[in-house]
């Protein structure tokens, strides 16, 4: 959800560590993620070397 407008950014249709890493890699203005317990979406998070996602 973009903090700004209150408007969804997006709910990805995977979960692949692959696909995630993929569309955080793209979104380079996002700061910070949201995310429910999975493992696969937090090594997806902190895979993203160039990027700080201290807020998850």
């Amino acid at each position: 959800m973009d903090q700004k407008t209150k408007k969804m950014i997006d709910i990805l249709p995977t979960r692949s560590k692959e696909e995630v890493t993929k569309w955080l890699k793209q979104h380079t203005h996002i700061k910070s993620v949201s995310r429910d317990g999975s493992k696969t979406y937090r090594k997806a998070i902190f895979s993203c070397k160039s990027r700080n996602h201290e807020n998850q």
